[in-house]
């Protein structure tokens, strides 16, 4: 299952390179008044720009945490059950060489024995690959939950920001500098958060 977890974390990597560049096309002449922390050229600027470190980003997000410790979860149950499994496989296949070696069973016996274990050993291979596809589907919603609800968020944190672009400065990205002063990291999550806890128990309420 190690496999499987990098894979995960793979097909989430791929996710959040569509976060990459956030582009909004509001082409307006004027500068809001509500700038920010923003540079004196970037103020001057049509191109207004500020990024987001992502993986600050989603270690600070609450709704991230918990899909993915849910996701870890269910993870956590499919190991445990296909470790049990593929030990009852083991003693079964060791009962039937220790009998055969002993010479406990007849040829007939044998071959039955045989094909039983061979049936066990696919419904195993097919248990573990059908529990994988089933991770890796709820991986792929859990990415888009959480693209989605930041795409919202921004959607609507630029409204009042003029911003042209939002762009991602985590590790492994084309960026070499960026002005510590366009970070809007913090109070992207201070929203989102805010975000999520009220829809949390406003679903609470709900129930």
């Amino acid at each position: 299952m190690k496999k499987l977890t990098l894979i995960i974390n793979i097909v989430f990597a791929l996710a959040i390179i569509g976060l990459y560049i956030l582009f909004f096309s509001q082409k307006k002449s004027s500068v809001n008044n509500n700038t920010g922390n923003f540079t004196s050229t970037a103020l001057k600027s049509n191109l207004r720009i500020a990024y987001i470190n992502m993986d600050t980003l989603l270690m600070n997000y609450l709704m991230y945490r918990d899909l993915n410790n849910d996701l870890n979860a269910k993870r956590n149950i499919v190991e445990a059950d296909l470790q049990k499994k593929s030990v009852d496989f083991q003693k079964q296949a060791s009962d039937y060489q220790e009998k055969v070696s002993k010479g406990l069973i007849t040829h007939y016996k044998a071959q039955e024995m045989e094909a039983e274990l061979a049936k066990v050993q696919d419904n195993l291979l097919k248990y573990r690959d059908d529990q994988e596809a089933k991770l890796m589907e709820e991986a792929r919603v859990m990415n888009n939950q959480v693209y989605y609800e930041i795409s919202e968020f921004l959607k609507e944190y630029n409204k009042d920001k003029n911003l042209t672009f939002i762009i991602n400065n985590t590790a492994g990205n084309p960026l070499i500098y960026v002005n510590d002063t366009l970070n809007i990291t913090r109070e992207v999550v201070e929203g989102l958060n805010a975000r999520y806890e009220k829809t949390k128990k406003s679903g609470q309420k709900k129930k």
